[in-house]
């Protein structure tokens, strides 16, 4: 019987050992404080999303943010919401969803209103084969970018 017992009590053993907990969590590269500022002819651009696309050989999956009544953005990373871009170079687009009236896009009428709104800000600077702002995050990353776009 005692030999039973440590039969189990090994077979525990080398569970613990092992894991029981799953594949392991994605490997999040180092992040840089991303912060800067969005006018659309020359005033501040509130309630818009920055999203930093990665491109060339820029590990990770990018960040995006939202501007604030002052224009104002910190971009997260879109692998787990936390401050920051990894090191590269991405494409920025930019994007201010109202409804057909001019109305802002709410929680509230986004479900099926996604059709029915449009993007204030021109496609130059929102359609991802368009774009002309490409940023560079280095390792100390940008706090003091300025994305000054033109409505024409």
């Amino acid at each position: 019987m005692r030999s039973v017992q440590l039969g189990f009590m090994a077979i525990g053993g080398l569970l613990l050992a092992l894991g029981c907990g799953g594949p392991a969590a994605p490997t999040i590269p180092p992040l840089h404080p991303v912060q800067g500022v969005v006018t659309l002819d020359g005033k501040p651009l509130a309630e818009a999303t920055v999203t930093f696309n990665p491109v060339k050989s820029t590990k990770g999956q990018g960040g995006y943010g939202s501007t604030n009544e002052k224009g104002e953005f910190e971009i997260k990373y879109t692998g787990n919401d936390a401050p920051g871009c990894p090191e590269g170079d991405y494409k920025v687009t930019f994007q201010k969803l109202v409804m057909r009236d001019g109305t802002p896009l709410t929680d509230k009428s986004l479900p099926g209103a996604s059709a029915e709104a449009k993007n204030l800000v021109p496609p130059k600077y929102s359609k991802f084969d368009d774009l002309i702002n490409v940023v560079a995050i280095g390792s100390g990353g940008k706090t003091d970018l300025k994305f000054e776009l033109k409505g024409k």
